[in-house]
């Protein structure tokens, strides 16, 4: 429910931005399909020796995708 309806504001001020945004143009990036390269990027994440929040961010994904395969394939596996 928008603010002008319920009576909370006396008019739409998101109106003042019309025609002052423009729209995000989609691009599209290169992923890795290929064992060989994933594991070069697993191993120079791995031996990244940067800012602890850095390091923190670089290897949470791709240690929680791992963890979701081995549960997927655990689920799998019992059906």
């Amino acid at each position: 429910m928008d603010a002008v309806a319920t009576g909370s504001a006396e008019r739409d001020v998101t109106q003042d931005l019309k025609g002052a945004l423009t729209t995000a143009t989609p691009t599209h990036f290169s992923a890795i399909t290929e064992p060989k390269q994933a594991g070069e990027l697993m191993r120079s994440i791995f031996d990244y020796n940067g800012h602890p929040y850095t390091v923190a961010a670089l290897k949470l994904p791709p240690t929680a995708v791992c963890a979701l395969r081995r549960t997927s394939q655990s689920r799998m596996d019992r059906d």
